[in-house]
């Protein structure tokens, strides 16, 4: 998790993807964080992930970890603009 100053984020939609369950403390902190003027972007396990591990009960099977690898390159793409977007501010 990161933050940066709200005034480069105005154009920016924010965004927080994090599980339902057992991240009340998280959301507090995020919240707590904007409450402040900072935005905040969350990167999590992304759905192809979480299916190949069975929403995380094989995370410490080795034999996954080629799949585990291409599925963290994929989301990377996927996600890497909008992280970009936001990470690179020019002043």
């Amino acid at each position: 998790m990161w933050s940066s100053p709200a005034s480069h984020w105005e154009s920016q939609a924010l965004r927080t993807r994090l599980p339902s369950h057992g991240t009340a403390p998280l959301r507090g902190e995020i919240e707590s964080l904007r409450a402040g003027g900072s935005a905040v972007e969350v990167v999590s396990p992304g759905p192809a992930f979480l299916a190949l591990t069975g929403n995380g009960t094989r995370m410490l099977d080795n034999s996954l970890v080629p799949q585990a690898y291409e599925a963290g390159q994929r989301q990377a793409l996927d996600d890497g603009g909008r992280i970009r977007a936001n990470w690179l501010i020019e002043g």
